[in-house]
């Protein structure tokens, strides 16, 4: 379950974007594409189980206010 997106709604999924496919990318939601968390991918294919785990993991502990 992914919590609210900053826009105030609950995303469906998440995209994973990266120029480099390396230690960080970011991820947002498909609500609005405007808010955008910054996470540690660790090298993982951003289309693996791995990537996306990790994507839900660091958008759902981002501090919202």
């Amino acid at each position: 379950m992914l919590k609210k997106c900053g826009c105030g709604k609950i995303p469906k999924g998440l995209s994973i974007i990266t120029s480099s496919g390396g230690k960080w990318a970011f991820t947002c939601g498909d609500c609005c594409g405007e808010w955008f968390i910054e996470f540690r991918l660790d090298y993982n294919d951003i289309d693996s189980e791995e990537a996306n785990a990790l994507a839900v993991k660091w958008w759902n502990e981002a501090p919202r206010k």
